[in-house]
């Protein structure tokens, strides 16, 4: 797949930038989006260092995730966000990858997003859960709103129809952190304050 001058096209002709990538077992996923909420989800599968037995297949997902930041592993899964909610991808078998809606008992929140700011939207994996910061609400041109997800919780089957999502407004995250086992985020404001989560 890879040529001599180790370049891959994805997608070809449709004018999407690339806007995140994410490994997946051995597979490369790669999301492509023109910003408003339109793109696609291509995997590369690589099972070995031989480019000769790698292979690229478009998912068939609607849309692609609308932040490179909001494209995380979490247990065996990769999260995805856009227009119509969070996701996660998961490799079902070799080469194979579902898709399941995990923002189902948020819809209302999700669909209050300001879209054509989902690409300013962060994520980071936290002591077993999601955190989401997102801009909501009509034009919202920054992040105003954590949106967290008990991974624990929210993929145990028994347990889904409770949800295991909590909402924080107050907190303008542009960009998340872990340090000395501490969560910490930048303000997406133009006043420099670090919060301590």
């Amino acid at each position: 797949i890879f040529p001599s001058d180790s370049i891959i096209k994805i997608g070809e002709g449709d004018g999407y930038p690339i806007t995140g990538l994410a490994i997946l077992s051995n597979a490369l996923i790669i999301s492509k989006n023109n910003g408003r909420g339109q793109g696609s989800m291509w995997l590369l599968y690589m099972p070995d260092a031989n480019p000769i037995n790698w292979s690229l297949t478009k998912l068939d997902m609607e849309n692609s995730t609308q932040s490179a930041n909001v494209m995380i592993n979490f247990s065996n899964y990769i999260a995805v966000l856009n227009k119509n909610g969070v996701f996660d991808l998961d490799q079902t078998a070799i080469g194979v990858i579902k898709s399941d809606a995990l923002s189902f008992n948020i819809e209302k929140d999700i669909y209050d997003l300001a879209n054509a700011y989902l690409n300013c939207a962060t994520a980071i994996t936290w002591k077993n859960k999601i955190w989401l910061s997102v801009p909501y609400g009509g034009a919202q041109s920054f992040n105003n709103r954590i949106l967290q997800y008990d991974f624990i919780r929210g993929r145990n089957i028994d347990n889904r129809e409770y949800g295991a999502w909590s909402r924080f407004d107050g907190h303008n995250i542009s960009e998340f952190c872990i340090h000395d086992g501490e969560l910490l985020g930048g303000s997406a404001l133009q006043d420099g304050i670090v919060y301590k989560l």
